[in-house]
């Protein structure tokens, strides 16, 4: 669930779907622990490649937000 949740991104779930990945990934890890089982490889995956995806995200936004204040400051300042 975690693994498929988290590569959702591609289908357009950009946020959620990585951040459902997270929660269900970190609750599949401690519930095999618990469990005795060894560790959750699909868990752990879908957990980090959550973090990822969350933080392209992230910084993506950030790159877009700087390049338009960019874009305005340079527009007032008439260059």
């Amino acid at each position: 669930m975690s693994l498929v949740a988290t590569l959702s991104t591609f289908l357009g779930f950009n946020f959620l779907g990585p951040i459902v990945g997270i929660i269900t990934g970190h609750m599949a890890r401690k519930n095999s622990r618990s469990a005795g089982f060894g560790d959750n490889e699909m868990g752990k995956w879908g957990f980090i490649l959550g973090i990822v995806f969350i933080s392209v995200a992230v910084l993506g936004g950030l790159l877009g937000l700087s390049i338009a204040g960019f874009a305005g400051l340079a527009g007032l300042l008439g260059a």
